[in-house]
């Protein structure tokens, strides 16, 4: 755990995320009035699913709001996110939400739900015993330079 200016204790996962979203905010807040990053709808997600017994990789392109099912799981993406090209560290993440669909009488039993990251998948990682899930990319444009730099 790690403590925050606020005095309150985040996990790694949620305090890397902060960091991520802290190097992207001041760029994208000053870029809003004119060419910011890609809007959040248009983005696109590579999901990939590991069936453990029969050793199959899935593939799933998605956006935010988008659902797929893979065998009994049900495969939520809620956003995702990448730092800009010029950030000193480059991450890519998803936010996605993972339902056992067969936890009865049409009911569904919540398994996951936060970010999952391709750069650092054991940071925060979905343990099931049958599925591997994870994020393999997260596709998004941003403006040609950051904000601040003039442009030749």
């Amino acid at each position: 755990m790690t403590r925050c200016a606020a005095g309150l204790f985040l996990t790694r996962s949620a305090a890397l995320v902060g960091g991520v979203l802290m190097l992207a905010a001041p760029a994208a807040a000053q870029q809003a009035e004119t060419s910011g990053p890609t809007p959040m709808e248009e983005r696109i997600a590579v999901i990939a699913v590991l069936d453990k017994v029969s050793q199959v990789v899935t593939e799933y392109e998605m956006s935010p709001g988008d659902s797929e099912d893979y065998r009994a799981l049900s495969i939520r993406l809620v956003a995702c996110e990448k730092t800009p090209p010029w950030a000193p560290r480059e991450e890519e993440g998803a936010f996605i939400q993972i339902d056992d669909r067969r936890a009865g009488e049409g009911e569904s039993r919540r398994l996951f739900s936060g970010w999952l990251f391709a750069n650092s998948p054991s940071l925060n990682s979905f343990d099931n015993p049958a599925y591997d899930v994870w994020v393999r990319s997260c596709t998004m444009d941003f403006p040609d330079t950051p904000s601040g730099e003039a442009e030749n």
